[in-house]
């Protein structure tokens, strides 16, 4: 999306919907996560029979597996550790990765450490309700997918992390479900959106028709 942010601002033509603090994040996350709009429905229609898989594999690995507990408690301590460097990193690198694809050329991450938050923002880049689009579901799909394959093909130790992954990162992605539900509640409008970094702050506007 090539449109300009102070069109946004200063323009008749739009009128702001929204704005997040990036400290609140959470709030709105929270305030959002009822599956009363399509995109929280799918994600949990998505989510529950994965999350269902999941403990069934977990049941086989803790009661007919091989492993001993205490092999198996360590795997799972190491997949913790490993999610939350791996995978976390991850998810925020193919948001950026996503930004970079559709033009962005200030693109960060930032992190929360006492809220264990964390996000990629392009500075003042607008995006459409196609971009963002786009920009939340590509770690949700490249990641998640590449987890599902590698629960199927992986054995011991290995499944159970891949299993632990799945399981923390399908519950991360609630957050970019959330914006999605958001822009889907206000579909009966053109919907743009950016970042604004020095503000720490996210802004939604909608095009004017009347």
């Amino acid at each position: 999306m090539k449109l300009p942010y102070t069109e946004l601002e200063n323009s008749s033509k739009f009128r702001k919907l929204l704005e997040i603090s990036h400290e609140e994040l959470i709030v709105f996350v929270s305030d959002h996560i009822r599956p009363d709009n399509l995109p929280m429905r799918l994600f949990y229609l998505f989510n529950l029979p994965v999350l269902g898989y999941i403990f069934y594999k977990l049941y086989f690995v803790i009661f007919i597996s091989p492993l001993n507990w205490f092999y198996l408690l360590s795997v799972i301590l190491a997949s913790f550790i490993l999610f939350a460097v791996l995978i976390i990193p991850m998810h925020e690198l193919l948001h950026a990765m996503a930004f970079k694809l559709l033009g962005a050329t200030k693109v960060s991450i930032h992190a929360q450490w006492g809220k264990m938050l964390f996000y990629a923002i392009a500075d003042k880049f607008v995006l459409n309700s196609m971009e963002f689009i786009f920009l939340a579901l590509t770690p949700f799909v490249v990641i998640n997918l590449s987890l599902v394959l590698g629960i199927f093909h992986l054995h011991g130790e290995f499944k159970v992390m891949a299993v632990v992954f799945l399981f923390f990162h399908l519950t991360g992605c609630i957050g970019d479900f959330a914006l999605l539900g958001y822009l889907y509640k206000n579909r009966q409008h053109r919907i743009l959106n950016y970042d604004d970094k020095e503000l720490e702050k996210s802004y939604f506007y909608e095009e004017v028709t009347e």
